[in-house]
């Protein structure tokens, strides 16, 4: 069936833009999965992504959306996606002219290019990002010769009319990309049904004898990608330390995933001794991970960097404890004491003593888990979390249902003295009034310090509602330009 001629109510059309989709899974594909099957009632979903491979169908319906894979079937369709998704983007929008529509990308990258490109030519459509990025700000600056940077990050900032962020850390990022628009934090959220379920006897005894375990022994487990910044030979330094310390203890880790370092991995552990300890389970599908968590003691991630950190949700709420780092994302989640226990970036000899204490201590261990999977079912359902997402949407069809004005200004806050504060005045007098402001001014720098006080919602805590009041953007051009150029 070619991609637009799908019969359909008058419900408003979301193109989604993400580099990859099914059946390349990852974190962010299934969230958009899970927020995509709990919303198709309500919204038209067009999923535009990479083939990447000619088995998959160019175009199916599933789960609630149909999915348009461009490309060749290659790996580097990828590359191909920002003009590809932009044409099919433009064919869909005019097959269905007149209807309610919203562009969102997901993660600043190969699709949200297309995706700020469409919003270019069709300003009154609104223009969703969200953030799911899990690599280093560091890395995010200078990645691809700082590609990702300006036409990833930096264009689809300038773009987009509203941001989504998996943590409050990402959108603190955004900020420090000079994003001034409105956002919101919006967690990734855990199947409670699949994650709560009691498991039965024999499942666990299936993925027993798959491991090779007897049962007797106290299982250490991590769920990631095997990559560097998830701090997984850190884990493994740990171990030999918890071997050394406790040799009567029949600990054993598991390690779900694969990734590039799974070479380097395996030979920091013959190195160390302990690769018969150690079992690479590879990829395990997500409805056995429940049984595989279940059989575990601790679940350990010490990360580098994280943008969330979706697997320690999922082991929370299936009832495990968790020990990770600090960083990024992991802090919305993880209390000390509460709901897990945080240990030290590379520091294998505190880990160490983290694990060992959970492994010991049953009664600490058990309460941080009650905890911990208490949390996960409050706070982080796919139900809750696309209700959140829906309202998203909802405020942004209806502000762009308003008469648009552009606020042109020399000084504009920071910059003090009375056209500043008139302009502003203004902005926020004509939003009341039902227009849609965008703010174009100069400034002599682009690191602007953020504060409520100002006009965008800085997020910082999870409970944080979506504000209307003062919802208008503002496009700043340095004053470091040359004249005439800036004036352009």
């Amino acid at each position: 069936m070619p991609h637009g001629t799908r019969k359909s109510s008058q419900k408003p059309l979301v193109l989604v833009f993400t580099t990859a989709y099914d059946p390349f899974v990852g974190g962010a594909e299934v969230a958009i999965r899970e927020n995509v099957k709990r919303l198709s009632g309500t919204y038209d979903f067009f999923i535009l992504t990479s083939r990447f491979d000619r088995i998959v169908p160019v175009e199916e319906i599933k789960d609630g959306a149909t999915i348009v894979r461009l490309g060749f079937g290659k790996p580097w369709d990828k590359f191909l996606l920002p003009i590809n998704a932009f044409f099919s983007g433009l064919m869909l929008i005019l097959r269905h002219r007149g209807r309610p529509r919203i562009l969102w990308a997901v993660m600043a990258s190969y699709g949200s290019i297309a995706a700020s490109t469409l919003k270019f030519f069709f300003p009154r459509t609104p223009y969703i990002l969200t953030l799911q990025e899990g690599d280093t700000e560091e890395h995010l600056r200078r990645s691809r010769f700082y590609l990702v940077n300006i036409f990833g990050l930096r264009y689809s900032f300038r773009m987009c009319d509203f941001v989504t962020a998996i943590s409050a850390y990402l959108l603190d990022v955004a900020r420090r990309f000079n994003y001034e628009g409105s956002g919101d934090v919006i967690p990734n959220g855990v199947d409670v049904d699949n994650f709560c379920r009691k498991i039965s006897e024999e499942e666990l005894q299936r993925i027993r004898k798959h491991l090779g375990l007897s049962g007797a022994e106290r299982i250490i487990l991590t769920s990631s990608r095997l990559v560097r910044k998830n701090g997984i030979d850190t884990v493994i330094r740990a171990l030999k330390r918890i071997k050394d310390k406790s040799p009567e203890l029949p600990v054993r880790f598991v390690i779900l995933g694969t990734g590039r370092e799974a070479h380097a991995l395996k030979d920091l552990s013959v190195s160390l001794g302990i690769r018969d300890d150690i079992l690479f389970a590879g990829s395990v599908s997500h409805a056995d991970l429940p049984i595989y968590l279940n059989l575990a003691d601790v679940f350990v991630r010490p990360s580098r960097s994280e943008g969330f950190g979706n697997s320690f949700i999922e082991a929370m709420a299936a009832g495990l404890p968790v020990i990770g780092t600090p960083v990024g994302g992991i802090v919305d989640f993880l209390e000390d004491g509460k709901t897990g226990l945080c240990t030290n970036v590379d520091d294998p000899e505190d880990l160490s003593e983290k694990i060992l204490s959970l492994l010991i201590e049953k009664t600490r261990s058990r309460k941080i888990a009650s905890a911990a999977r208490s949390s996960a079912v409050k706070k982080y359902n796919w139900a809750r979390v696309a209700r959140r997402l829906s309202e998203v949407f909802k405020t942004e069809i209806g502000l762009f249902s308003k008469p648009i004005m552009v606020v042109a200004t020399g000084i504009f806050p920071p910059d003090i003295g009375g056209p500043a504060t008139y302009s502003k005045t203004i902005a926020e007098e004509l939003t009341r009034r039902n227009y849609k402001i965008k703010v174009i001014a100069y400034s002599d720098s682009q690191k602007i310090s953020h504060s409520k006080n100002q006009n965008y919602t800085h997020v910082s805590n999870l409970n944080s509602k979506i504000s209307n009041e003062h919802h208008y953007t503002v496009i700043r051009v340095s004053r470091k330009i040359p004249k005439g150029l800036r004036h352009t």
